[in-house]
């Protein structure tokens, strides 16, 4: 599959961000210039250790589903993205203390996430959703139909915090494994098809991203009632979010989304998937979040 060169940039290492983030800091992104100036970059918070949303490749550059999307929005907008690689353990304290002001990380609308908009942020409209897999080395795919199945196993989650991370957390309140938190997918995958670890629990997107073309690892179940829609997300009352939105709609109705979606992940969206349908606002009622 052919990638895209990024326009994008990091304009922040990890430990600058970090130590920018402990000192305070307010980073404000500014609105577009007046004609004849040129735009102040807009900061956007990605992992990029989370392919095919945000990842870098081979050749250095930031590319992925995500940055697509955004790159597209920020063409229409007349607006101009900066990266800034982000731990998505920090994402949410950064976009609340001013220094990114879109957090981009396949983040899940989980019903904590929508009821707390004061400490998290407001979602986008969703682009698409997503559901958690269990993947685990080929000879045991067929042995495990659920996390009750993996009783004294180990299994791999990437992050604290997680969607993962807490599927996996709520499990061991009931069957008996060790969960192993890696820093980031390709170091869990590689410990999986190296026998370290006996499964990975993921998000199915990059599951599938992360085992393509491996014949030593499968995916062994779908985890059900999982699947959740998928946003960027931004300050409660960022204005920047109802134009980004506008933006989102027109790129679904054009089938520009579409294009986007097919070209990350090598099919086209399921028929009823929110990354080509145009779809109201998800909110803590329409999930059923008590």
């Amino acid at each position: 599959m052919k990638r895209r060169k990024s326009t994008f940039h990091r304009s922040l290492s990890v430990p600058v961000l970090v130590a920018v983030l402990c000192l305070g800091t307010d980073v404000q992104a500014q609105s577009p210039a007046p004609s004849g100036g040129s735009p102040q970059a807009i900061p956007v918070g990605a992992s990029l250790t989370l392919a095919p949303y945000s990842f870098v490749n081979e050749n250095n550059e930031n590319v992925g589903y995500e940055l697509d999307v955004l790159r597209e929005a920020a063409k229409r907008m007349g607006d101009q993205f900066d990266v800034i690689r982000t731990p998505f353990a920090q994402m949410f304290a950064s976009l609340n203390g001013g220094l990114i002001r879109i957090a981009a990380s396949g983040i899940l609308m989980t019903c904590e996430r929508l009821k707390n908009p004061t400490t998290v942020g407001r979602f986008s409209l969703p682009t698409f959703a997503n559901g958690l897999v269990i993947t685990t080395r080929t000879e045991l795919a067929d042995k495990v139909w659920s996390f009750a199945d993996l009783a004294g196993k180990k299994i791999g989650v990437e992050n604290v915090g997680t969607m993962p991370d807490r599927y996996v957390t709520e499990a061991q309140k009931t069957t008996n494994f060790e969960k192993v938190v890696f820093a980031d997918n390709p170091s869990e995958f590689l410990a999986l098809e190296e026998g370290r670890i006996d499964a990975v629990a993921q998000a199915e997107a990059p599951t599938l991203w992360q085992t393509r073309g491996n014949p030593r690892v499968k995916i062994a179940t779908r985890v059900p009632g999982t699947t959740l829609p998928v946003g960027f997300v931004f300050k409660q009352d960022d204005p920047l979010r109802a134009q980004f939105n506008t933006v989102l709609d027109a790129m679904k109705t054009d089938g520009t989304m579409t294009k986007i979606y097919h070209t990350w992940f090598e099919v086209d969206p399921p028929a009823d998937s929110p990354a080509n349908h145009v779809v109201p606002e998800v909110t803590p009622a329409s999930q059923g979040c008590s």
